[in-house]
């Protein structure tokens, strides 16, 4: 399990400092806050394979966009939302699908692998669709998984922090 900051690196505590200077909005520096609640999500990374190649997914569709066919929307940095929920990116030379975050509560688990499996499926689908239009094959190859998790800075604790939650 691996425990991921929810501040990136360069950005104030409030997240707005950075916004301004790049020009950008408000609403997009609050997207780098911490949820209210606590929330878990899961990124799982595949090598991409055509014709029983190892290539870079950059290398073969630039981005993300000229994989899937249906439109997405652009979300933080490269990545982009998939119609079935999560977000796709390519991430030096890995295909990332990731849930969108899930609250922490029973269940909760159950329900991240189940919607991880949904954005796996998804691209697998677009793959597919990809190789019958292109006569090549692609295959996806496991590389790592994330479990990503946050919790508000309020409920941490010393017998409650990031390190003893993973």
């Amino acid at each position: 399990m691996i425990a991921r900051a929810t501040r990136k690196p360069g950005r104030s505590r409030d997240g707005k400092d950075a916004a301004r200077r790049k020009g950008g909005s408000f609403a997009e520096a609050d997207s780098h806050l911490p949820p209210p609640r606590s929330v878990i999500g899961i990124e799982a990374e595949f090598t991409l394979f055509v014709d029983d190649v190892k290539r870079r997914p950059e290398d073969v569709f630039g981005t993300p966009r000229q994989l899937v066919r249906e439109t997405m929307i652009p979300r933080t940095g490269r990545s982009y939302q998939l119609p079935s929920g999560g977000a796709i990116y390519f991430d030096t030379g890995v295909i990332e699908v990731a849930t969108p975050i899930i609250e922490l509560e029973p269940g909760c688990c159950y329900r991240a692998t189940h919607l991880l499996w949904e954005q796996i499926r998804y691209v697998r689908r677009e793959l597919d669709a990809w190789s019958k239009q292109t006569g090549r094959s692609a295959r996806l190859q496991g590389f790592s998984t994330h479990y990503n998790f946050t919790f508000p800075a309020a409920r941490k604790t010393a017998a409650r922090n990031a390190s003893k939650f993973a």
